[in-house]
């Protein structure tokens, strides 16, 4: 077996204002081991019998900070905390984008099935694209107008703000030409969109009813009863960049974990519960998955993947040597390393049967619906992020530990194109 090169990962530590830096060599260190900082403090490089791995730091390193050039003989792993330089700052560390706001989309845009390129919306189809606020804004705004101090106590004060227009009650319709956009989806009306075929299936006991593209047959979002409109999911479509003509579509997870953090913001919640949406309690039937024109439903029947995450950190910085992949790497060879990654860190756990049931509507842990597929696809994110983190930092308790994709912005896209 051919020796294997040192493993580097690094973490920015914000609100201390270190770099946490885990190593670890094969099988231990020997008088051939060496750890360098480069010139800039922006890069450390650490060599094991002539095999050298070089990582780009996460920010850069204090002039003051001492690093021990060689390590203890017969230490398998190192780990450094060293203070940060410049003045503090957060960045996107305190902020949670999302692709595809209402700003970043013009009349021109048009959205394409990720699975086969299919079109989905035309272009000059919406002449008008919009956010749409938060899921709980209702209840925020009623709170908000029974608490008023200046009418508090006043004769006649209401307890709901239906008399002002936006009560609970309120719900957003699609509107043809209207594009509505929320952190994970888009709201669009039926006659703005086509080669969508809406899957025939006995849906009625479900909370969705399924959208796939004519073409591939791919599910890409469900009917919304309530907003009267399609919800059509961002992670299942495309955007073109009109500068560079190619296709643009973003990571489900860099989509996903966006809205697993407008949860913990507007519920102080760090537990969720991913279930598919064709989840139904043992209590009740499971309506049939086969539709009668040819198109399937996502099985209800087969065994399901229910994902139960603590949220651990909601954004760091990290780098890893397991991103980099030139293996002949030399030292000083600075060319093409891997820039550091926003994430979000997860301790998490595939779970079901009697443990799904306890967990639901506990009133410490949020629920989110997803399509199966999408759970699956987040699942083995989560399974091939482990190789990012050392060994020692890969599980902890019987929870594992996993890194998904935050968004930084949309390359080549020119905001919408």
């Amino acid at each position: 077996m051919p020796p294997l090169r040192p493993f580097i990962y690094a973490e920015l530590l914000p609100n201390i204002r270190q770099i946490s830096i885990i190593a670890t060599v094969e099988p231990s260190c020997d008088n051939s081991t060496e750890v360098k900082l480069s010139l800039d403090r922006k890069t450390i490089s650490l060599e094991h019998r002539w095999l050298t791995s070089i990582l780009l730091l996460p920010g850069q390193i204090a002039a003051s900070a001492v690093l021990k050039k060689k390590p203890d003989v017969a230490s398998k792993e190192l780990t450094w905390r060293l203070p940060l330089a410049g003045e503090p700052t957060r960045g996107k560390l305190d902020t949670n984008d999302a692709p595809w706001p209402a700003q970043s989309l013009r009349e021109n845009t048009e959205l394409f099935c990720r699975g086969c390129d299919e079109l989905i919306l035309a272009e000059g189809s919406i002449v008008s694209w919009r956010d749409l606020p938060s899921e709980n804004w209702a209840e925020m705004m009623d709170f908000w107008h029974c608490h008023k101090p200046s009418e508090h106590g006043q004769a006649g004060h209401s307890h709901s703000g239906e008399t002002k227009g936006y009560g609970a009650n309120k719900k957003f319709t699609a509107r043809q030409t209207v594009g509505f956009v929320d952190l994970t989806t888009f709201l669009l009306s039926e006659n703005d969109c086509q080669n969508i075929t809406v899957i025939a299936s006995d849906w009625r006991s479900l909370l969705y009813q399924p959208l796939s593209c004519t073409k591939c047959k791919e599910y890409i979002g469900h009917i919304d009863k309530n907003a009267e409109g399609y919800r059509l999911y961002k992670w299942r479509l495309n955007i073109v960049s009109k500068a560079s003509a190619t296709y643009y579509g973003p990571s489900t997870s860099s989509i996903i974990t966006a809205q697993l953090q407008s949860i913990m913001s507007a519920q102080c919640c760090s537990k969720v519960l991913l279930l598919p949406m064709t989840y139904k309690s043992p209590a009740h039937s499971i309506p049939p998955s086969e539709s009668t024109d040819g198109n399937t439903a996502p099985s209800s029947s087969s065994p399901t993947t229910v994902l139960h995450f603590w949220v651990l950190s909601p954004t760091i910085r990290y780098s890893s040597t397991a991103r980099d992949t030139k293996q002949d790497r030399k030292a000083g060879d600075m060319q093409d390393l891997p820039a550091s990654k926003l994430a979000m860190k997860i301790f998490w756990k595939r779970i079901s049967g009697s443990m799904v049931e306890s967990l639901v509507g506990n009133a410490s842990v949020e629920e989110v619906f997803l399509p199966e597929e999408t759970i699956a696809e987040i699942h083995e994110t989560l399974r091939e992020s482990a190789d990012f983190l050392p060994a020692s930092a890969r599980k902890f308790q019987d929870w594992d530990v996993g890194l998904l994709e935050r968004f930084e912005g949309e390359p080549g896209m020119g905001n919408g194109g």
